[in-house]
């Protein structure tokens, strides 16, 4: 009897702290509060959340929404937000895809994660509520959300904070933001102008990545480091100037920025991610930097202080401004010529030891790339003339060791690989293109056929030829020798010989 005594009024005790007002379900979580958990049944229309709720004769206030409360909600289509909440948990009104309004709240100490994420709010006039802090992808993938006020008391902006949002038009930035976390704006399609205010002081990568439709950004002087891929695809910018404080700038900041004409570096800028800052910018005519203390600038192409290494190389001056850039004699910074424009042929300098990931990567216009007979080169790294379209002949000195993963992937038209390696190359089953590997003919060395034909990589070649090249002619030395007898490799005498490899004066030759 007493057992069963004690059973019950535990079981009371449990009941009191669950119960449903509503169609809103609450669990008391301390003295005098409750959580709102879930729902109890479909709702529509208005939903109201009360400050304070009543059970049993005790009143509680409401301090906590629980994450994932409204999830599965797709019909209601406003909700009135207690005035004080201590947190909106983690996906609270995740995929509510009715919900076009949330109002009422003046202070929340937490906003989590995806909190209103993929719902269908259309604006957000929140810069008078008190906050301390907001979650990633709190408003991320609101396809309706036209106009957003972010509250004044927020000092940092966080990962994913409106990325997708891409009917966003209007943004508005508390002036106490520091910093601006990974991705916050990214995919904001619809978003002309953006605003910083002078408390910020760091970017994360890929802030404003794929932002198209954005012309101009207002970045105070305040800012000292960005990140990788900061505007990455903002393919409606046609010129910047970076912050006069600003003194780190990551990877690929202007990635396929392919309307981008012209950029101003600060003179304090002290570190750059050298990997494709500018790659994919076709329209790029110019890198200025004055009075640079760490980089310099000389006829818009960017450079190392000392100006012994080419970091950034502008692709709408490769040609028309810069025609001798086959005959630099400057090592190259990664992706530093990647979408160029080049001459036909290439012929790089003697003292390169290494073609750097990317370095001509998407060339057009490069027919042959040829390298000194005391070349010093001993490394090509990954893709580093991936998808040059129109390469056709490639010589490799006798210096090279490895050559990585997709160097010459996408180069479907090569003809020849002259190869002057005694021992192959490092190289793997991607090294080459398949259909390279197919059509490309392989000259090796002489005697060395064999080894070529068993090492890895190399033996995917279909076609091999031993007839090493003892001399290389670009296509305007042609005309020079044009007198000269010219014989194909099977002896028989060329008038007018095209691009191969032939014999004259019992030389081989490769035009």
């Amino acid at each position: 009897m007493i057992l069963t005594s004690l059973m019950l009024a535990a079981c009371m005790v449990a009941g009191a702290q669950s119960f449903t007002v509503k169609n809103l379900k609450y669990k008391v979580n301390g003295t005098g509060t409750v959580a709102l958990t879930g729902c109890s049944s479909q709702l529509s229309g208005i939903v109201q959340i009360p400050d304070k709720v009543s059970n049993g004769g005790t009143e509680y206030r409401v301090n906590v929404i629980k994450e994932r409360a409204f999830v599965g909600q797709t019909l209601f289509t406003a909700v009135y937000l207690p005035q004080e909440v201590d947190t909106i948990g983690q996906d609270a009104f995740y995929g509510c895809t009715g919900l076009i309004v949330a109002t009422g709240l003046k202070k929340v100490d937490v906003c989590e994660a995806y909190a209103f994420a993929k719902t269908s709010l259309a604006q957000i006039k929140w810069d008078n509520v008190e906050m301390n802090s907001l979650g990633a992808g709190a408003f991320a993938d609101c396809p309706k959300l036209r106009t957003i006020e972010l509250p004044a008391t927020l000092k940092k902006l966080p990962e994913g904070l409106l990325s997708g949002c891409t009917a966003l038009t209007a943004l508005q930035i508390g002036a106490a933001v520091e910093s601006i976390d990974n991705r916050a704006f990214a995919d904001c399609s619809a978003l002309t102008t953006v605003t910083l205010p002078e408390s910020v002081t760091t970017l994360g990568d890929e802030v404003f990545a794929e932002m198209t439709s954005l012309t101009e950004i207002q970045m105070p002087d305040g800012i000292t480091k960005m990140g990788a891929s900061v505007f990455r695809g903002c393919t409606s910018l046609t010129a910047m100037t970076l912050p006069a404080s600003l003194t780190t700038m990551g990877y690929g900041t202007f990635i396929g920025c392919t309307a981008l004409k012209e950029v101003t570096l600060p003179s304090r800028l002290r570190e750059i991610d050298d990997k494709f800052a500018f790659a994919d910018c076709p329209s790029l005519e110019k890198i200025e930097i004055n009075s640079g203390l760490y980089y310099k600038s000389i006829d818009g192409v960017l450079y190392n202080m000392t100006g012994n290494k080419i970091i950034a190389y502008p692709a709408a001056l490769s040609k028309t401004v810069h025609p001798t850039i086959k005959a630099t004699t400057q090592p190259f910074a990664p992706g530093a010529l990647i979408g160029c424009e080049m001459d036909r042929n290439l012929t790089l300098p003697a003292q390169l030891r290494t073609l750097p990931r990317e370095v001509m990567a998407n060339t057009t216009g490069l027919r042959a790339i040829l390298l000194s007979t005391r070349s010093s080169l001993i490394g090509i790294e990954e893709r580093a003339f991936a998808h040059s379209k129109d390469l056709t002949y490639v010589f490799l000195p006798s210096t090279l060791k490895t050559i990585d993963n997709a160097a010459f992937e996408g180069d479907d038209g090569l003809v020849d690989v002259i190869a002057r390696m005694g021992t192959p190359p490092v190289i793997t089953d991607w090294t080459f293109s398949e259909t390279a590997y197919k059509q490309t003919v392989l000259h090796t060395p002489t005697g060395k056929t064999e080894i070529y034909a068993q090492a890895d990589g190399w033996k995917k070649f279909e076609q091999m030829m031993d007839d090493a090249a003892t001399e290389v002619e670009t296509l305007e030395e042609q005309g020079a020798k044009e007198n000269e007898t010219t014989y194909n490799l099977q002896g028989i005498r060329v008038e007018k010989p095209l691009r191969g490899v032939y014999v004259r004066g019992g030389k081989k030759i490769v035009y």
